[in-house]
């Protein structure tokens, strides 16, 4: 090359306060380019010096239609051209570089493009795509090539290519390299470019063509005087009648690279394009994979995957789309068993090394080891190459290039694509490259460099490739920070199935979100959840990416503000998870009156001496890093709920102790996301995911429930520290879980502390008759007409024998409400009857002095009485039959409420109408309407009320004493009006309104009366003994109490305990608490398993109850019983193993038919000499016990 080039690192060094700015979607003008083309990268073009006719197009009688050699004709060359005297025209002798006139953007594209002299260091090249171009640094370069023209795909086989190629592009941020024309394959690929920008506007695919600057049509509009939106008209006439050979650029491209070689028309650029590729890849030191999937294709198809394969690019051949790949498919896959075994056999050659074509003897080698399969190879090449000019030289390098592609060193570079594959072509793709480069460490005795290509592996999202070909159950070698960088990377990316597989290979999840220090507890690593709170940007643009929304649009800065989204989301009865608790004066005196209970305060310290029994023990180093891995599990599993990674919480779940809760929270959160979403379909997909994570949560406690149904009990209610103090049972009623509260372990929890230590399910009459005397005498009688419970129970039970352990009171006082707004409705109806009283109480001695004034109290009085009748009612909830009937009533006052609205209108637009047009005054009586309150209610509401009932007696006998008046006429005509709007449509739509309320519930009537009893029953726990107004004699002991536990001279070790009570229950000791969690954890693993694994099963089929086995042993026997024995039906079992049977012998036969039917034409075809090669032996079928080994 005769111009002087700087190298990309001196074009840097030397102008490094240059910075090329580019936008790549508007205008641009080209000079921004043009130091650096010009100057630092020095590209040119090429054109031709010498004209040179060639003598083949001289028939043509107008001389000055002559063309060149180089194609151009007299009038195309540059004015300082001169005439040759040459007979043949050498690009070498006759071209020479020139000035750079032709580089910027296509207005009608925005895609960038620049002619460069083909004699151009690729590296050149690279350095303009990176530096001055900007463009973004790929993780993956794709080159296709295959069919330049015309060809059609199968439906399928066109959508599957289409899609790999797209979702490789995106995955690794790849760039497709092309021949850049708009004509066959590349068009395809153009095409699948374009929907995918038209769909996803902000998802940018970078496809670069590496064609010919004499090939592409309309070429002089690109040179930079001649730039317009429009190509040039003399030139496009001129094109219209000589287009062969030249193509027009394909427009869904974004950067051209338009190499010059000094001739026009044809297409070939030799290896360039592979030379650029290679340069790009290596460019930054990053070692960018690269692959070259081939479509379709001819002879020069052919060639291009020679060069590819001997510069050690892997090749992609997808079958089934014509002529090269289809060919070379079958000939890799019928000499694939014959290339192992004479790889063995031969031993005067290394097979393991390549053997290039390049050398006779070496093509003497290949040809001798496929002797038998030469014809049937050329035969094949001459069908591809019909339709171009292939003399005898250009077939026998044809030859040499097929037989390189099928040596045993090679062939391990090409990989099959078929629709008959078991993975998608994007995995194939992953896959050739993950083989190339161990192939290429293997060749060097290099390490593979495991990280990068785990990196891509989390781009790509192949997982069992990574597995298979990376992983290997084992990432040892690597070291703490590039473990960390991974197992964020996947976290960010949402790889849920690498963060499954990074945990069990025994990521040091502590380490990385945990900081230890010497003889302190844990402290949270605040800036590593800070970074994925915080890399949500692409997350961010999804519907159902709803955390700014919840949080005022503000971003996650702090503890505060999590805790703040938490409460929010869950409600205010969960503690602070991640803060100390902050706030009022108030706040802080209900802190400084609490003993914590739990073993970790906040998220912040851990291990902290919480436990009142435990002050003095040490906490064991394996059990703290078990226990800080746990608030990993939990801190990883609010991030990715409130960031609506569901698979990846499904994920995090599976590896925690606390699945059930964790599951119960999900669903919570989800459903209050639903007040956030603005289009329907966003909130039936959450209330959606809210129902999995509900079923999630049914399906582990009903497996806890089959292992030991006393210990599930006490899960339901136990108090969860890690998720600030909520139990199962108070987050499923909160979510409105009514599945959940319905299961047959949350109701005979609830049984069981509805009864308290008497014997549940007394039903016999006498049973009743002495139950209703306890009641009436008070509970004197009680202990001799009532059964209690024994010690010793089956179902779970919160008695004497369980008090050393856990009970459900504790040093507490508990702030365990909703909402705000829920807590405010529930206060109101709670206090309302008692306001009501005193109300009444102080107008009966203060304002009763007479009888008008004593009325007053009596109304209050009156009103509140029937509330208190009302409220009687409550009682009957707790009955089976009654409680849904009682649920039916509130709801159908719920729809009355509604309704009255409705009525009140039609009544009072009645009223006022007709009393405007008719008198209804009785003069006998002086009662005249005036405009006063009591005035308006006698003569308007109160009669046009009782129309409902049908009391029109009065209303039309007032209209009948004159009869003949216009007012009295229009008045009845609106009367009628009233009556059928009224009583007839708006009261038969409140009974259809009231039937489907009916019928709502009815449906789930045991279900709606479980959930409403849970309320009921938590109501009476949490009162006091004392009604009021003695109510006030249980406050002041309370306060008393209160203060002792917290005098400072008081000895809390010899103190004796009072506790307040709880609807929890709190394990007294850090063993009881953590077997509960390992309990529920072993209990639920296997469901768990099923779930990650996508083979979701019910726990039914996976857990068998303990209490139906009857198997007296402990409830870990219980599970290793349960999981060696199953319950299943032998006699099916037996039948189905007899039906496999019958198939495998009717298969046998068929097979042993078909043996005998390839037989005879094998024979056939021996007899008339139809292939060179020996017959197969055909083996006859064998049932698997009698196979032996075979040299065969």
């Amino acid at each position: 090359m005769a111009t002087k080039s700087l190298t990309p690192i001196d074009a840097s060094d030397k102008n490094k306060d240059i910075e090329y700015k580019l936008n790549l979607f508007g205008p641009q003008a080209a000079g921004d380019w043009t130091r650096a083309i010009h100057h630092e990268l020095n590209i040119k073009r090429r054109t031709c010096t010498t004209f040179i006719p060639n003598l083949s197009a001289t028939s043509d009688g107008n001389a000055n239609n002559i063309p060149c050699g180089c194609k151009r004709l007299r009038r195309e060359h540059s004015w300082d051209a001169t005439d040759g005297n040459d007979s043949k025209w050498d690009r070498k002798k006759h071209t020479k570089s020139a000035y750079n006139n032709a580089y910027g953007y296509i207005p009608s594209t925005h895609a960038h493009y620049i002619r460069c002299d083909i004699e151009t260091q690729p590296k050149i090249l690279a350095s303009l795509m990176y530096d001055v171009w900007k463009t973004k640094e790929p993780k993956l370069i794709m080159c296709i090539i295959g069919g330049a023209k015309y060809f059609k795909l199968n439906e399928r086989l066109e959508r599957e290519f289409i899609k790999g190629i797209i979702q490789a592009a995106l995955r690794a941020d790849g760039w497709i390299v092309t021949t850049g024309f708009k004509t066959g394959v590349v068009q395809l690929v153009g095409e699948a470019i374009h929907d995918h920008k038209v769909t996803n506007p902000r998802s940018r695919i970078i496809a670069i063509g590496c064609s010919k600057w004499g090939a592409a049509k309309h070429r002089e509009s690109l040179i930079l005087k001649n730039i317009s939106n429009k190509p040039d008209l003399d030139v496009a006439t001129r094109k219209a009648k000589n287009t062969k050979g030249e193509q027009e650029l394909e427009p869904n491209h974004t950067h051209f690279l338009l190499l010059d070689d000094g001739t026009y028309f044809g297409y070939d650029i030799g290896d360039y394009r592979t030379r650029f590729v290679i340069e790009a890849s290596s460019y930054k030191n990053e070692n960018v994979p690269v692959v070259t999937v081939v479509v379709e294709g001819g002879p020069d198809t052919l060639t291009t995957i020679y060069k590819d394969l001997s510069n050690g690019i892997p090749v992609i051949l997808i079958d089934g789309s014509g002529r090269v790949p289809n060919l070379l498919a079958k000939f890799l896959t019928r000499t694939e068993s014959m290339i192992y075994r004479s790889v063995k056999d031969d031993s005067d050659t290394n097979w393991k090394q390549v053997i290039d074509v390049k050398e006779p003897d070496h093509v003497e080698k290949l040809k001798t080891k496929f002797h038998s399969y030469e014809d049937e190879i050329y035969d094949g090449l001459k069908e591809i190459s019909k339709g171009s000019k292939t003399s005898k030289e250009e077939m026998d390098r044809l030859f040499k290039y097929f037989l390189y592609c099928l040596q045993p060193a090679v062939r391990s570079k090409i990989r099959i694509y078929s629709l008959d594959s078991d993975q998608p072509l994007d995995d194939t793709i992953f896959e050739a490259i993950i083989e190339a480069k161990q192939e290429k460490s293997l060749e060097k005795n290099t390490v593979v460099d495991r990280e990068q290509l785990l990196n891509l592996a989390l781009a790509w999202n192949a997982i069992e490739v990574a597995k298979d070909h990376i992983i290997k159950d084992d990432l040892n070698d690597l070291n703490a920070a590039v473990k960390e960088k991974l197992f964020l990377e996947a976290l960010i990316l949402d790889r849920p199935q690498f963060v499954n597989t990074f945990i069990k290979l025994n990521f040091d999840l502590a380490q990385i979100f945990y900081q230890k220090k010497i003889n302190q507890p844990w402290e949270l690593k605040w800036h590593q959840l800070e970074k994925l709170y915080g890399y949500d940007d692409k997350k961010s643009r999804e519907r159902l990416y709803l955390l700014s929304r919840c949080y005022d649009n503000k971003p996650i800065s702090s503890r505060e503000d999590l805790d703040i989204i938490l409460k929010n989301l869950i409600g205010d009865y969960v503690k602070s998870i991640y803060t100390a608790a902050s706030g009022s004066l108030w706040e802080q005196f209900g802190r400084c009156c609490r003993l914590s209970t739990a073993r970790v305060s906040d998220s912040r310290t851990t291990l902290c001496r919480d436990y009142i029994d435990d002050d003095s023990e040490v906490p064991d180093p394996e059990e703290a890093q078990k226990e800080v891995r746990e608030y990993v599990y939990r801190d990883l599993f609010f991030w990715s709920i409130l960031t609506n990674r569901i698979e990846m919480c499904k994920v995090i779940i599976s590896h925690m102790q606390t699945r059930i809760c964790a599951a119960l929270i999900a669903s919570k959160i989800l459903k209050s996301f639903k007040e956030f979403a603005t289009d329907n379909e966003s909130k039936e997909v959450l209330h959606s995911q809210a129902e999995q994570f509900e079923q999630y949560a049914i399906e582990s406690l009903k497996c806890c429930y089959n292992y030991d149904e006393e210990k599930a009990c006490e899960i339901a209610i136990r108090r969860i520290y890690i998720f600030g103090g909520v139990s199962c049972l108070q987050v499923a009623v909160d979510a409105d879980d009514k599945d959940f509260v319905g299961q047959p372990c949350c109701d005979q929890l609830l049984n069981n502390i509805w009864f308290d230590k008497m014997k549940p399910f007394q039903f016999t009459l006498r049973e009743r008759g002495q139950v209703l005397l306890s009641i009436f005498t008070f509970g004197l009688l009680a202990p001799f007409l009532i059964k209690f419970r024994e010690n010793k129970s089956d179902s779970a039970n919160f008695d004497n024998d369980r008090k050393k352990n856990y009970e459900m009171t504790v040093n507490e006082t508990e702030q365990d409400e909703k909402s705000l707004l829920r807590k405010t409705t529930r206060s109101l109806i709670r206090i309302g009857p008692y306001v009501l009283f005193y109300i009444g109480l102080i107008l009966r001695f203060a304002y009763a002095s007479t009888n008008e004034e004593l009325s007053a109290a009596k109304i209050i009085f009156a009103y509140d009485l029937e509330i208190w009748y009302i409220r009687s009612l409550s009682f009957l909830g707790v009955a089976r039959q009654m409680g849904p009937k009682l649920v039916m009533i509130r709801k159908m006052l719920i729809d009355l409420f509604f309704f009255i609205y409705i009525i009140l209108i039609a009544m009072i637009g009645y009223g006022v109408a007709s009393r405007s047009m008719y008198s209804f005054d009785d003069p006998t009586q002086n009662d005249y309407l005036t405009f006063d309150g009591r005035s308006i209610f006698r003569h308007i509401l109160y009669p046009t009320y009782y129309l409902m009932y049908g009391a029109t007696d009065t209303e039309i006998g007032a209209l009948d004493q004159n009869p003949d008046y216009s007012t009295s006429i229009a008045t009845q005509v609106l009367l009628a009006f009233h009556m059928l709007f009224v009583n007839v449509l708006l009261i038969n739509l409140l009974i259809a309104m009231f039937s489907f309320t009916f019928n709502a519930v009815q449906t789930q009537t045991d279900l709606v009366w479980r959930y409403d009893r849970y309320g009921l029953i938590r109501e009476y726990f949490d009162r006091p003994p004392l009604f009021p107004p003695f109510i006030i004699i249980t406050h002041v002991v309370e306060l008393f109490k209160l203060i002792s536990r917290h005098v400072s001279n008081v000895d809390h070790s010899k103190m004796r305990r009072r506790r307040t009570k709880i609807f929890k229950m709190v394990a007294a000791n850090r063993e009881i608490d953590r077997e509960w969690s390992e309990f529920e954890s072993y209990a639920t693993n296997l469901y768990a398993r099923t779930i990650v694994s996508g083979q979701p099963s019910s726990s039914a089929a996976l857990v068998p109850s303990a209490a139906r086995q009857e198997i007296p042993q402990t409830a870990f026997d219980t599970m290793n019983t349960s999981l060696a024995s199953p319950n299943v039906d032998v006699k099916a079992i037996t039948d189905e193993i007899a039906s496999i049977k019958r198939s495998v012998g009717d298969l046998r036969t068929y097979a042993e038919e078909m043996n005998r039917c390839m037989q005879w034409m094998m024979d056939a075809m021996e007899r008339v000499k139809m292939s060179k090669e020996p017959k197969p032996k055909l083996k006859s079928s064998r049932t698997t016990t009698d196979l032996t080994p075979s040299d065969e």
